[in-house]
């Protein structure tokens, strides 16, 4: 346990993947191929358990798959929303990441949307918190990306939904 907390992982996806020697196995697989360490027992703990809907005799993915996967998640190709959808199908299916992918029109599906518009229409929804913002209440900017990436149906690349370039006031007015 305390091997792989020292790689980044909490004390208890660290007891899990102790606990469960093909499942450390393929976590292994996984960083040979590339992937962050905790990035990839999160997927492999937490999503792909979920798909597997707790039945052992689901196929696995490959480190390859699970590194690739990751690397599309993290470069923004493929949403986070869209995340269980592509899983889901590379566990029925396998295959390669990106070529399933594109395959089911998941790939590079962030450009469709409109950034400016999602955030002129948190400003419109929420005029009291965005004054509030305005005025210095910086703890309000996890609400109002919330709204943004709500309103995006989670499509949206949080790294791009970035409100305060449009909510603070170029000009401070002042007397």
């Amino acid at each position: 346990v305390d091997d792989l907390m020292k790689r980044g992982l909490s004390e208890a996806d660290s007891v899990r993947l102790c606990r469960d020697q093909p499942l450390r196995d393929q976590w292994e697989s996984s960083l040979k191929a590339g992937a962050q360490p905790s990035e990839a027992a999160k997927l492999l703990l937490n999503d792909l358990r979920a798909v597997r809907k707790g039945s052992d005799t689901t196929p696995s993915l490959r480190g390859e798959q699970v590194a690739a996967l990751l690397a599309l998640l993290g470069e923004g190709r493929v949403a986070r929303a869209d995340k269980g959808a592509l899983l889901n199908e590379l566990v029925q299916e396998g295959g390669d990441p990106q070529e399933v992918a594109e395959r089911l029109g998941l790939l590079d599906r962030s450009d469709s949307v409109d950034v400016a518009a999602l955030v002129n229409q948190m400003i419109v929804e929420h005029p009291d918190e965005v004054q509030r913002f305005r005025a210095g209440e910086q703890r309000l900017m996890g609400f109002l990306m919330g709204a943004c990436m709500r309103a995006s149906k989670g499509r949206a690349d949080a790294r791009e939904v970035e409100p305060f370039p449009l909510l603070v006031p170029k000009h401070v007015h002042g007397g």
